[in-house]
């Protein structure tokens, strides 16, 4: 009697299996890490009842890490080869100088940080998302840890709107309002080769 022979893709997602108990814990470690946004848009969108020591936020971010994790134990496969996948792009992004390991983790880092003080943080996470013209184009060009970056934006957001009062919940976006004002205070435009757009680091160009 013939025994029904396995389909291709099933061989390979059997071959990229990861045994237990490190199945279990990519996905626990998975689950934290997509809990943590969730939680902040919970957290903001839902009424503060003032429990003892915040129990409640206690309470709702071990149910948003238990939901996780159940429903990604019931795509287990797929997401562990899908997160085996992901981890070759970022060793070959990190080797080549592209997009890689530090440059997920400070996204990541970036993400939450601009949440936690966001009223609707869920917009943010929709405009990381969405797609825009030379969206990696212009991220490669930014260099915010530059010290002449930085010191530009401190010099901008020290010189303009420091006498608004009264909006600290738009605190951000005063100061990016602040950094345009200067930029575009001493802003020379140059046509572009004709059909794309030339994008430059900001430290090429920086001047105090």
């Amino acid at each position: 009697m013939k025994t029904p022979t396995e389909s291709p893709f099933k061989k390979v997602i059997d071959t990229f299996s990861i045994k237990p108990p490190w199945d279990s814990i990519i996905i626990g470690c998975l689950s934290v890490l997509l809990a943590v946004p969730l939680f902040i848009i919970a957290h903001q969108n839902l009424i503060d009842p003032q429990w003892w020591i915040s129990i409640d936020r206690i309470v709702l971010f071990v149910a948003i890490v238990s939901a996780l994790f159940f429903a990604l134990r019931l795509l287990k496969r797929i997401i562990l080869l899908a997160v085996i996948g992901y981890l070759i792009l970022l060793i070959y992004g990190t080797v080549l100088g592209n997009y890689g390991f530090l440059d997920v983790y400070e996204d990541y880092r970036s993400m939450v940080y601009m949440m936690a003080d966001d009223p609707n943080p869920q917009n943010i996470i929709i405009s990381k998302l969405l797609p825009f013209p030379n969206k990696s184009s212009i991220l490669r060009g930014v260099d915010y840890k530059n010290p002449k970056v930085r010191n530009f934006a401190v010099m901008a957001t020290t010189k303009h709107f420091r006498d608004v009062k009264g909006y600290g919940g738009y605190r951000q976006l005063i100061q990016c309002f602040a950094v345009f004002k200067e930029i575009n205070s001493r802003w020379i435009y140059v046509n572009d080769p004709r059909g794309r757009d030339y994008i430059a680091k900001a430290d090429e160009s920086v001047t105090l």
